[in-house]
């Protein structure tokens, strides 16, 4: 069956003027396809197998890819997160893909018991990425010291505007009532890093 599926495969679709086009396909996965995200699962658990050094973990969602280092100071961290990041990238070129250093963003994690963390940078795919007070992860924004008072600030207005429009559907039931989110807060410091893959190398 999976031979199958990559064998004679064509991409058709009609334009603007409802013209029928046929390309053949040499290589990726049609969006919403069933065996899609099987075939990226076995593509993509080499990157999850990816020895790192002690203290780092990569977590991946999807083509998202976060790597976390720890160390006992910034130092320690910044060193850790590097040679993890090297690592990844290395794999993810490894199965064909590349990584997107424009798009990727790290951050440390940290208590500030031990002060505002250095200016520094992670190198991602031979490019320097600065190290930031904050990430965008799965559509939240993860500041360094997980407060998410840039998420919420970011998102109270998309919330304040649905909170409207449900007032007015619902105007026997009162509306939305106010409520204020409960946050707990990491301690330990850290280094995280996104890297977003992209595509297949070109």
């Amino acid at each position: 069956m999976v031979r199958d599926y990559f064998r004679d495969r064509r991409f058709v679709y009609y334009d603007r003027d409802a013209v029928r086009t046929e390309k053949v396909m040499s290589g990726g996965v049609p969006q919403g396809s069933v065996l899609g995200p099987l075939l990226w699962n076995i593509t993509y658990d080499a990157v999850l197998r990816t020895a790192l050094p002690s203290g780092c973990n990569a977590i991946c969602y999807a083509d998202d890819t976060l790597v976390l280092a720890g160390g006992r100071d910034w130092g320690e961290a910044v060193a850790r997160a590097n040679l993890a990041t090297a690592r990844i990238v290395h794999t993810i070129r490894a199965v064909g893909l590349k990584v997107a250093p424009q798009k990727t963003e790290a951050t440390f994690f940290h208590n500030g018991r031990h002060g505002a963390p250095p200016r520094t940078t992670i190198r991602v795919a031979d490019a320097p990425v600065l190290v930031g007070t904050q990430i965008k992860y799965l559509g939240l924004h993860l500041d360094s010291r997980w407060t998410f008072d840039e998420h919420f600030r970011r998102i109270s207005p998309r919330v304040e505007k649905a909170a409207m429009a449900l007032g007015r559907l619902l105007p026997n039931l009162g509306g939305p009532a106010e409520c204020s989110p409960i946050i707990r807060r990491y301690r330990p410091r850290h280094a995280a890093v996104r890297c977003p893959s992209m595509g297949r190398k070109g």
